[in-house]
């Protein structure tokens, strides 16, 4: 058995890659059809650094945490429905977080009470400057 999670960037398109999954699995003698179960297949998305979202974001992250760089991921995985909520709103969409960066949905994910408060501060501003845009 294998599971693959397979996280798309703009451009790639969900049928497409399944078609070379499918075909590898035949160059393989492996019956994809018999074996091959998909849970999802989203298309891709991607928020561009430029978007005022983004900009706002940004923006509020540094004025929570000034001691601390913000580092943006311009793509990260992501098994949620990232690509619907833009299409569905006609807006752009953006995460932001603070706290350990790298141990999200890992057995050792944990959250400090200091990075709850900063995340909390840094939402308000973001939700300030994204009602203003």
């Amino acid at each position: 058995q294998a599971h693959l999670d397979i996280n798309l960037v703009p451009g790639q398109e969900p049928e497409q890659v399944l078609a070379a999954v499918r075909q590898r699995m035949k160059e393989h003698v492996l019956e994809a059809d018999r074996s091959l179960r998909v849970q999802a297949a989203r298309p891709a998305y991607r928020c561009g650094p430029e978007e005022p979202f983004a900009v706002a974001a940004r923006e509020a992250l540094a004025e929570a945490h000034p001691a601390k760089p913000v580092i943006v991921l311009p793509s990260s995985g992501s098994s949620g429905p990232v690509s619907a909520l833009p299409r569905a709103f006609g807006r752009p969409l953006v995460r932001l977080g603070t706290g350990y960066r790298g141990h999200a949905h890992t057995p050792d994910e944990a959250v400090k009470i200091e990075h709850y408060r900063l995340y909390v501060k840094a939402l308000r501003g973001f939700f300030e400057k994204a009602g203003a845009l």
